[in-house]
């Protein structure tokens, strides 16, 4: 990711539309499928700029991880964090209740997705939950994928092979962003058909008070829509798993 777009992200993640309404389906996913038990352990893995770990520090006793020393300088005036590569993580086995895995997968300096989870099941106890969100369907692919280095977008198919594999069992998979994934894909329509070239642009900025505003309430309705159904697509896929007991 290129360090403008961590600024970038600092600086808009209290107020963009995208980070309010998907802290609040985190909250509210985490709410549902946690333990009812207090003094919980919490990874965030790659946590950028620390956009979740305020929220997450409701929770329990929250750390972040993440390779960038760029990121960590943002992340650091919002929580307790570490420089550490998720794909080997300087945790001992069983030490967390809950990892945090938000668009990380999705960049190009992960190599290998099957041991970066391999990792996360590692250092989860046994029952502890994997809270995973990914940029969904790569024809979807645009400017900020660019400025993200982003490597490959996921579909949910890929989540439950992928978590299955690694003895995970799924409570919830659904993508995101179900009802603004029109107006996007036209959007991308150039990109896909190669009409026109990506640039490594930020999509996230300060937007006029209204438009903002609206785009956070349909993420707020999607919130309450996912507890009754799964989205057939979207602009993001998250689900919530469980590390199997017997793994």
């Amino acid at each position: 990711m290129l360090n403008t777009h961590y600024k970038d992200i600092f600086e808009n993640q209290d107020t963009h539309w995208w980070y309010k309404g998907m802290r609040e389906i985190n909250m509210s996913l985490l709410k549902r499928y946690l333990p009812k038990k207090k003094n919980l352990k919490i990874l965030d893995a790659g946590c950028g700029p620390g956009a979740a770990l305020k929220y997450l520090s409701a929770f329990g006793d929250t750390i972040g991880v993440d390779l960038s020393d760029e990121a960590l300088k943002y992340a650091k005036t919002r929580g307790k964090v570490i420089k550490a590569d998720v794909s080997n993580l300087p945790f001992p086995d069983e030490t967390f209740d809950i990892v945090f895995s938000y668009g990380v997968l999705y960049h190009i300096w992960v190599k290998d997705d099957k041991k970066v989870l391999a990792e996360y099941r590692r250092v989860l106890k046994k029952g502890g939950l994997l809270l995973w969100e990914e940029p969904a369907l790569n024809y979807l692919s645009g400017n900020e994928d660019a400025i993200a280095f982003g490597r490959h977008r996921f579909a949910a198919g890929e989540f439950k092979f992928k978590l299955k594999d690694n003895s995970f069992s799924i409570l919830k998979l659904t993508y995101l962003n179900f009802f603004l994934m029109p107006i996007v894909f036209l959007a991308r329509l150039p990109f896909l058909l190669r009409i026109k070239k990506k640039k490594p642009e930020t999509g996230i900025f300060k937007m006029p008070k209204i438009i903002n505003y609206l785009c956070y309430k349909i993420l707020h309705l999607e919130k309450i829509l996912i507890r009754y159904v799964n989205f057939p697509l979207g602009m993001s896929v998250i689900c919530i798993a469980r590390k199997d007991i017997e793994s």
